[in-house]
């Protein structure tokens, strides 16, 4: 089966993106466009829907966000939110 590198690029908070199952998260960082993640993915395998959230240091997860992907730093300008920097960690929705 191909493997590829996919790029996810977030524009909101909470987003949903649909993923090659059994895709596996290799690093999240931000482009010029805001925070983004990168999976290596069977270009093969049905693809699913797979959600995510950024949450601020400090705020509240609620429990069925309960698979942590990563930390970026970025600026919070990509989903409509006043200019400056943030630091976002990232959770996945568990099954």
């Amino acid at each position: 089966n191909m493997k590829r590198v996919w790029k996810y690029q977030f524009t909101e908070l909470e987003q949903s993106f649909e993923i090659p199952s059994g895709a596996t998260c290799l690093y999240v960082s931000r482009d010029v466009q805001g925070p983004a993640m990168w999976f290596l993915c069977d270009t093969d395998a049905s693809k699913q829907q797979r959600q995510f959230k950024i949450f601020a240091t400090g705020q509240p997860i609620p429990p069925e966000f309960n698979l942590y992907i990563g930390t970026v730093i970025y600026r919070n300008d990509f989903a409509g939110i006043e200019m400056g920097v943030s630091v976002g960690h990232i959770f996945e929705r568990g099954n």
